[in-house]
């Protein structure tokens, strides 16, 4: 029992305990309202059709875009609209062949071409998926409900031309009875294209891994580099402690960088890109992430952590790693552009998948560490006391 009471009366207890309830009380608020209303936002993904029929392509490209609860594009071709879906502007291309009209008039089966490209988060591609398989069903009951009337308009023709009309009225309504539009064969079939596909569940949970490592790792690190910093600010300056500790930050970085490229490597990840920009691009994002946690830290000392926590719960949700950033809120899209796993987690999908544009990714992760180290610089210039609680 004296153990206890020891404990109870310890700073470091209740900072421990406040520390748990944060991450509660900020992970609770930030997550439920950042996925408030995500499926009725789903309208925000972006389709494109492509339509190489001269024929019929026009009408089915209008009746498409009266059952698609999604963003339309057309006027593309082909290639252009595969180069945006490959750098994740677009979530599926429908591609109408241009011997679409005449093989429905052949009487064989059409096929309507759905490009998914895989290097996006699972909802979005299962949400993908389901609408092709949508997309297929609605347009055959619209073709066969087309062919149910062309062939009542027929039959009625036919009974005019019959010497005895109220028997050939009998038969034909007793065919029609038997000829609904649902039992007529489905003259279209739809073929899902994966783009950048790769094998295995676990392939897609390295972006969010990654990140959400790095992040966590780097925040420890930046906390407790702020304790020792604290603890030798009397023996050197503020700007000789800041330098150094960049240029051990600097070394971290490179050093983590071959510690992740090993756990790929044994765990059998098949990377898009060579070791060397995998090396980099981990280089660049772990340091972001240092710049990042240490400003909080240094700014506002032990006090930093409650960003540090408000920063980790945002950058999971704004990154798009679990849900599209299309179908969040525009408040939390417009956050995530200024937060490094945003870019982390798109550039992890180039790495892995392929596609993306991984050097935009990388020269927005060097932009936000300026950022940062200059924000970071100016809060020490006017910080009037550098030496604060060096407790955790």
């Amino acid at each position: 029992m004296k153990s206890f009471i020891a404990l109870l009366k310890k700073r470091e207890t209740y900072i421990g305990i406040g520390a748990a309830l944060l991450f509660q009380l900020i992970f609770f608020t930030v997550w439920l309202t950042a996925y408030d209303g995500v499926y009725e936002r789903s309208e925000q993904l972006s389709i494109a059709i492509v339509n190489e029929d001269p024929l019929q392509g026009k009408e089915l490209t209008t009746l498409l875009k009266k059952n698609i609860p999604f963003q339309i594009e057309t006027g593309e071709n082909t290639d252009q609209a595969l180069k945006k879906l490959d750098k994740r502007e677009l979530d599926m291309v429908i591609y109408i062949p241009k011997d679409f009209s005449q093989t429905l008039m052949s009487d064989e089966k059409a096929q309507l071409i759905y490009y998914i490209n895989q290097a996006n988060p699972s909802l979005s591609k299962q949400m993908m998926e389901a609408t092709s398989k949508e997309i297929t069903v609605t347009i055959n009951q619209k073709l066969a409900q087309l062919k149910y009337t062309t062939l009542k308009e027929e039959i009625a023709k036919t009974l005019t031309q019959s010497p005895n009309p109220e028997l050939a009225i009998q038969i034909s309504e007793n065919i029609l009875d038997e000829v609904n539009p649902l039992s007529l064969a489905d003259p279209i079939t739809g073929k899902v294209v994966q783009t950048n596909a790769k094998e295995g569940f676990h392939v897609t949970m390295i972006p969010l891994m990654v990140v959400l490592a790095s992040f966590i790792g780097a925040m420890v690190m930046s906390q407790y580099l702020q304790v020792t910093a604290t603890q030798l600010i009397t023996q050197f300056g503020k700007w000789t402690l800041f330098l150094s500790r960049q240029f051990l930050n600097v070394i971290v970085a490179i050093s983590l960088s071959f510690l992740t490229i090993g756990l790929l490597i044994i765990f059998n990840i098949e990377l898009e890109e060579g070791l060397l920009a995998v090396c980099l691009f981990q280089s660049v994002l772990f340091f972001s992430f240092l710049t990042l946690s240490q400003l909080f830290v240094i700014l506002f000392g032990n006090s930093g952590m409650v960003f540090n926590i408000i920063a980790t719960a945002t950058q999971l949700v704004a990154s798009g790693a679990i849900v599209p950033r299309s179908m969040l809120s525009s408040f939390y899209q417009k956050l995530g552009d200024f937060l490094p796993a945003t870019y982390g987690v798109n550039g992890y999908f180039s790495l892995i998948y392929g596609g993306g544009q991984l050097l935009h990714d990388s020269m927005r992760l060097l932009l936000l560490i300026g950022t940062f180290i200059c924000i970071t610089v100016v809060g020490i210039l006017f910080k009037k006391n550098y030496q604060i609680d060096s407790s955790i």
